[in-house]
């Protein structure tokens, strides 16, 4: 097994291998472009295949075939197409979680500025982390506290306008280009990477960070077609 990575400019093409359905979109025409990857590194691992017929210490015939097996592409932002290429949508309990601080005024009133005209599961803690109330529903805009003058934590839900399961749908086949930035002899050269038919899933990790935001790691496994080839410009 060999492992191979690619430049440190890569950006890639998501590519449907055939007209149909793919994600959430209508795709009218064979290697229709589906999404776009910036700034991502990729990694490709090939299959080693070797046999060799040895008769007296001497290799006679020797059979030499390596196959790219799986791609590797770190980084992918969590754009829509990417979220709807990997998970299922949610149709169901579509909430959107959060907490906020707000302060009770002189007459003990906290003004919220909730989302929603309605939220739900609403908990509300005083400032020595004491739970002072609790709500299934809530659609009032203030609330009058035990407290004046006071930080409140408060959490609450709201129904968000997009909510995906974090569960695999039905694989769906897909094209790979790559447009590489990388060096031949000392010097720059473009190239283009084509995988002809291959399935993404995730590689189980998420990631939100301030160097990494809103990111994720996809894994490609290639379905051997014999028309996977690398381009130099």
């Amino acid at each position: 097994m060999s492992t191979y990575k690619i430049g440190n400019k890569v950006k890639g093409i998501i590519r449907a291998y055939s007209a149909g359905k793919l994600g959430n979109t209508d795709i009218a025409y064979d290697n229709q472009p589906y999404a776009i990857l910036k700034d991502i590194d990729v990694s490709l691992t090939f299959e080693e295949q070797t046999k060799n017929s040895i008769v007296e210490d001497k290799n006679h015939l020797i059979y030499d075939h390596d196959t790219l097996r799986e791609v590797t592409i770190n980084n992918v932002l969590l754009t829509d197409r990417v979220l709807e290429l990997l998970y299922k949508n949610n149709t169901e309990e579509q909430l959107f979680s959060k907490q906020e601080n707000y302060e009770s005024d002189e007459e003990s009133i906290i003004y919220f500025n909730f989302p929603s005209s309605e939220v739900y599961q609403v908990f509300i803690y005083d400032d020595e982390g004491s739970l002072e109330n609790a709500f299934g529903t809530y659609s009032e805009t203030s609330y009058t506290a035990l407290k004046s003058n006071a930080i409140y934590s408060v959490y609450y839900s709201y129904l968000g306008e997009k909510s995906f399961l974090l569960d695999k749908p039905d694989n769906n086949y897909v094209k790979l280009d790559f447009e590489v930035v990388g060096n031949e002899d000392d010097g720059t050269r473009d190239m283009s990477i084509h995988i002809e038919k291959c399935i993404l899933r995730t590689n189980k990790n998420m990631y939100f960070t301030t160097n990494n935001s809103n990111a994720i790691d996809l894994r490609a496994t290639v379905i051997y077609t014999g028309k996977d080839y690398i381009t130099l410009k």
